[in-house]
């Protein structure tokens, strides 16, 4: 944000009668944003336009914290009260840590029900200030088990197999593979 001085300075070169026009209204913008009035309204109380305030937000760094918010994103977390799973978690990381160098250690993971979905219409391409249009229509077929091995000492993964059959045929196939 701006010193108050430094607005105080701004508000009264917008307000003397010889600030060339452009100057006074970049002038305005920049108040403007530091009272916190949106990038979008902006040009219309000024009469510049939107990438005047854009570089002027970056010139004089006068965002608002509305402005930093991005409600379409999320983080989810599940925090865990349980002493068992506590103590098996610490359990499985002993063993990443305290295994000998000849040894390998290998990490299976399985995610299921993944469903198998084929778009009716292609996507239409991103173009400059649009972002890549999907349409919501399409066709199941079914769902998949994927599962992976992945050996810890080296960070690699040395498998991957999906399987869209019975849960118990997939797990009999599951102890054949390893």
């Amino acid at each position: 944000m701006l010193p108050a001085e430094v607005l105080e300075t701004i508000e009264a070169i917008v307000r003397l009668p010889s600030t060339e026009q452009r100057v006074a209204k970049k002038g305005q913008a920049v108040s403007l944003m530091a009272a916190a009035v949106g990038t979008s309204d902006i040009p219309m109380l000024v009469g510049v336009n939107e990438r005047t305030v854009r570089k002027g937000k970056k010139r004089f760094d006068c965002e608002s914290p509305m402005d930093k918010l991005q409600p379409h994103r999320q983080k989810m977390w599940l925090p865990s009260h349980d002493d068992e799973l506590r103590a098996q978690r610490d359990d499985v990381l002993h063993v990443y840590d305290d295994t000998p160098p000849d040894e390998h250690i290998i990490c299976l993971d399985e995610v299921r029900g993944l469903q198998i979905l084929e778009r009716l219409c292609p996507d239409i391409p991103m173009a400059p200030a649009m972002p890549v249009r999907r349409a919501f229509e399409y066709k199941r077929h079914g769902t998949l088990t994927l599962m992976g091995a992945l050996d810890v000492r080296r960070g690699k993964v040395c498998a991957t197999w999906t399987w869209a059959g019975p849960t118990g045929e997939h797990e009999a196939r599951s102890r054949r593979i390893l």
